[in-house]
């Protein structure tokens, strides 16, 4: 038996990475995130694995990252045991992780009560080396002192979305529609739907901007849509933020529900399409994607959506048709914003020279 350390970049980021409750999972990442790698870590650092390894389960797994303020590890976390693959997966669009825990096994410690400068952790850091990642075998100095670390009753942030404290006002949806319904119109509900669509649009550009402060935004964004559908079934945008919503939490065939009711109401709509492509790729339906991103570019002209249908071709494994998408972006700052670097990409997979490798292969067979 192990215990996993896994380095943290970005504290600021735990509660939509490390620690967001994807439908009911949590997802770590052992690697860089800044890394093109599709390799999260080397299981061979397990006693008990091998290079033909795929993945190990059960291992407890401890985040730390080092405090700007005053230099020393802290620990904001851990996973009491979890599922460790080699290769990164994609759980979603905005997802990433080769470490996978309920999200009951997960724990967030509040910021004001994380340990650090506590022996072994100080050592810890510089064991790191180059690595976002530690094996630390049960024979290793810092094992014990880990593991009963993670047994105390320590105090836990809430990150489980059943829990999540919702913050819509039913009284206030109510009376916003009283204001916004016409003099002498005795039925509110319109009223009430223009309310509830403002909120979603509110809490909708909070998650687009990264705004969300924790799961509870986006519960809140789902409810408010949820109250418009009911309202307005009629209409399609209550449907599009329960979906926009769906998607961000793991609730995939709700969310395709819902988007397929928009669309019945709006077929050509570019962000309801695109909307759907996002869904699909948390199926792992990475050819529908694509083909939903090249409709919606067709409709609206945005860019935006080459760049998520090479994202798709990526996912897929057809990088070369995805490096031929992003050729095609003229607004080269959409490539610059999404760290995406076409002379990186033309260094690490020479497609050219691959293409032209086959073409002389063919050409020489004909020729014999």
């Amino acid at each position: 038996m192990a215990v996993l350390a896994v380095r943290i970049e970005d504290e600021g980021t735990l509660k939509f990475n490390e620690f967001f409750d994807y439908n009911g999972n949590c997802w770590g990442l052992s690697k860089s995130r800044r890394s093109l790698s599709d390799t999260g870590i080397a299981l061979e650092d397990f006693y008990q694995c091998t290079v033909l390894t795929d993945w190990v389960q059960d291992i407890p797994v401890i985040f730390l990252y080092e405090d700007p303020s005053d230099k020393i590890m802290k620990v904001c976390g851990w996973y009491k045991k979890a599922k460790i693959w080699r290769k990164v997966h994609h759980p979603c669009l905005f997802l990433e992780g080769n470490i996978c825990a309920r999200t009951l096994d997960a724990v967030l410690l509040p910021e004001n009560t994380r340990p650090g400068a506590v022996s072994p952790l100080p050592r810890l850091a510089g064991d790191f080396g180059d690595s976002m990642y530690r094996v630390i075998e049960d024979d290793e100095d810092g094992y014990e002192l880990l593991k009963n670390m993670m047994e105390k009753p320590w105090k836990m942030e809430n990150i489980r979305f059943d829990l999540a404290a919702s913050h819509m006002d039913k009284a206030r949806v109510r009376r916003e529609g009283v204001r916004l319904t016409a003099p002498g119109e005795k039925d509110i509900r319109r009223g009430e739907y223009e309310a509830c669509i403002q909120k979603c649009m509110d809490y909708g550009q909070m998650l687009m901007d990264d705004r969300c402060s924790d799961i509870g935004d986006i519960k809140t964004l789902r409810d408010f849509a949820r109250m418009a559908v009911t309202l307005r079934p009629g209409l399609a945008d209550g449907y599009y933020y329960e979906a926009m919503a769906d998607e961000h939490l793991g609730f995939v065939k709700e969310g395709l529900k819902a988007v397929n009711k928009a669309l019945n109401l709006e077929p050509d709509g570019a962000d309801l399409l695109a909307l759907k492509a996002n869904l699909l790729i948390g199926l792992k339906d990475y050819s529908q994607a694509a083909q939903l991103y090249q409709e919606s570019f067709d409709i609206s002209g945005d860019e935006g959506y080459l760049l998520m249908k090479g994202r798709a071709l990526f996912l897929m494994g057809n990088v070369d048709a995805a490096y031929d998408v992003y050729r095609k972006i003229t607004h080269k700052d959409l490539l610059e914003e999404a760290g995406i670097n076409l002379n990186d990409m033309e260094h690490r997979w020479p497609f050219v020279a691959i293409r032209g490798l086959k073409n002389l292969l063919k050409k020489g067979s004909k020729e014999g």
